[in-house]
C-alpha cells in the first residue's frame, strides 16, 4: 500500500482564523447540537459492524456519551443520528447553518480555499491510482456529499470535467453551482445516498469528510459493493486521536473532532473491519492531521481569554507555530493523525 505522511498548514492557518477569533458563539452553536443529539434515541450497535454496544459509556464530553465497540473498536456516541437529528444539522433553512463552515465570501476566495485545502486531496488521490496502476484518463468520478463544490472542482481542474457531485444542502449546491457551472452539483434527498451508490455509473465514488456522516455507512458499502461500476472508494474519515484528550482537557474551547455532526469515530482497526466485510482492499492512505494545530489553538484561545495571560497569546504564536508542522508530523509518521484519507479498491 502506498502511504504519504504530513501536510504543512502554513497554507490553511489563514483560513481558519474565525476558529481563533470566534471561540464563544462556536461553542455555543456545540453546545446546542449536543443538546439535540441526547434527545435522540439511544444507540444500541455499532455504526459500522452493527456489534451490541456496550451499555455503559467510557466517557462523557460536553454532555453527551461516547463508548467504543468491542468487536471493530469504532468510537460510537450513545445515541442515534436520527432523521431529525439529521435534518435539522444539514437540511433544515436549506443546509445554511451547516453550509457557513464551507462557504466562500466571493469567486477568489473560493478558488483559495479550493486551491488550498481540497486540491491536494485530488492529486494524492489520482497520484494513488497511477502508482496502483491504474489507467486514469478515462476515469469517471462522482463525489458524494460535495457541499459546495470544493472537491468536484479540484478534480476538474486536474483533467476530470465529467467528475459530478450530489448533495443535500440547496444553500451549498447553489453556491457551487455559481461558481462552477449550472449542473456541477445536484441536489439530492438525504435518504436518496444509498440508491445513489447502487447505481452511478462511475468508477470512483469520493466521500471526503462525508462519510462520517451518513446514517447508513453499512447500506452505502453495501450499494457501493454491488454496483458493478464502483470500483474505487476513497474517503477521508476522522480518527479515535489524541486530539479528543485535548478537547476534553479544554472544555471551553470549541471541539472540531467530535462534536456537532461528528457522532462516532474510526479506527484503523475498525476501517480494516470494514474492509474485511465489504471486499475492500486498501490501496493508499495519507495520513495528516490537526492535532497539533488544534492544540495550538486551545492553548491560543485559553491565553487571551485571560486577562491575565491575554499578552502571552502572541509569544505562545512564536513559539510553537515554528515547530507546529514538525511535531504534527511526528503523530502522522505514527499513524495515530486526527484524520486519514484513504484509498480502497473492491475486490474482485
Amino acid at each position: 500500500m502506498y502511504e504519504k505522511f504530513g501536510k504543512s498548514f502554513t497554507d490553511i492557518l489563514a483560513l481558519k482564523q474565525s476558529f481563533f477569533t470566534e471561540n464563544a458563539p462556536l461553542m455555543e452553536k456545540t453546545m446546542r447540537y449536543a443538546e439535540l443529539y441526547t434527545a435522540q434515541p439511544p444507540r444500541l450497535n455499532c455504526k459500522i459492524c452493527a456489534a451490541l454496544l456496550p451499555e455503559n459509556p467510557d466517557f462523557i464530553k460536553h454532555g453527551v456519551p461516547y463508548v467504543q465497540c468491542t468487536t471493530c473498536t469504532q468510537l460510537n456516541g450513545c445515541h442515534e443520528d436520527s432523521d431529525a437529528f439529521c435534518e435539522q444539522v444539514y437540511t433544515s433553512d436549506s443546509g445554511k447553518e451547516y453550509a457557513q463552515a464551507y462557504s466562500a465570501d466571493d469567486v477568489d476566495a473560493y478558488y483559495k480555499r479550493r486551491d488550498a485545502i481540497h486540491k491536494p486531496k485530488a492529486e494524492f488521490l489520482i497520484e494513488a491510482l497511477r502508482k496502483f496502476g491504474e489507467p486514469v484518463d478515462d476515469l469517471r468520478f462522482a463525489d458524494m456529499g460535495a457541499g459546495a463544490g470544493y472537491f468536484v472542482s479540484a478534480l476538474r481542474s486536474l483533467g476530470y470535467p465529467a467528475t459530478k457531485g450530489y448533495e443535500v444542502g440547496k444553500a451549498q449546491v447553489d453556491l457551487a453551482n455559481f461558481v462552477l457551472e449550472a449542473d456541477a452539483i445536484e441536489l439530492t434527498e438525504l435518504h436518496q445516498t444509498v440508491e445513489l451508490c447502487s447505481r452511478l455509473d462511475v468508477d470512483v465514488m469520493t466521500f471526503i469528510g462525508v462519510f462520517e456522516h451518513v446514517q447508513n455507512p453499512r447500506a452505502i458499502l453495501d450499494a457501493m459493493r454491488k454496483n458493478p461500476s464502483v470500483r474505487y472508494f476513497y474517503f477521508c474519515v476522522p480518527m479515535f486521536s489524541s486530539t479528543i484528550f485535548g478537547e476534553m482537557a479544554f472544555p471551553e474551547i470549541m471541539p472540531r473532532q467530535l462534536a456537532i455532526a461528528h457522532t462516532h469515530l474510526f479506527t484503523r482497526a475498525s476501517i480494516e473491519h470494514f474492509g474485511e466485510e465489504f471486499g475492500l482492499s486498501p490501496v493508499a492512505a495519507w495520513w495528516f492531521g490537526t492535532d497539533m494545530m488544534d492544540y495550538y489553538r486551545s492553548v491560543a484561545v485559553t491565553l487571551q481569554a485571560n486577562p491575565d495571560t491575554a499578552k502571552m497569546g502572541d509569544a505562545w504564536g512564536q513559539e510553537f507555530q515554528p515547530i507546529l508542522d514538525d511535531m504534527q508530523l511526528a503523530i502522522d509518521k505514527q499513524r495515530r493523525s486526527s484524520q486519514v484519507h484513504m484509498l480502497m479498491r473492491f475486490d474482485d
